[in-house]
């Protein structure tokens, strides 16, 4: 699984499955590539903004089944 960070801010994410977590930060324009969830069911993946002083909630996003050759795509806009 890829996650593309293409917003000018720093992220960082959190990504599950009932056996295995991983977290980690994106840079801006960078992509964290995660392979062993690509074959995994029910991911969950949590993305919020690094250093924000005025932290909102964290995105949550459950995919139900991955695959090699599947994408996900989810634009954030941040001011």
């Amino acid at each position: 699984m890829l996650l593309n960070n293409n917003t000018p801010q720093q992220l960082s994410y959190s990504i599950g499955t009932a056996g295995s977590a991983d977290c980690g930060t994106i840079n801006p324009g960078d992509t964290a590539d995660l392979p062993y969830y690509d074959k995994q069911t029910n991911v969950s993946v949590s993305v919020y903004v690094t250093n924000s002083s005025n932290q909102p909630a964290p995105y949550v996003i459950n995919i139900p089944s991955t695959g090699t050759g599947k994408a996900v795509t989810i634009g954030f806009f941040v001011e």
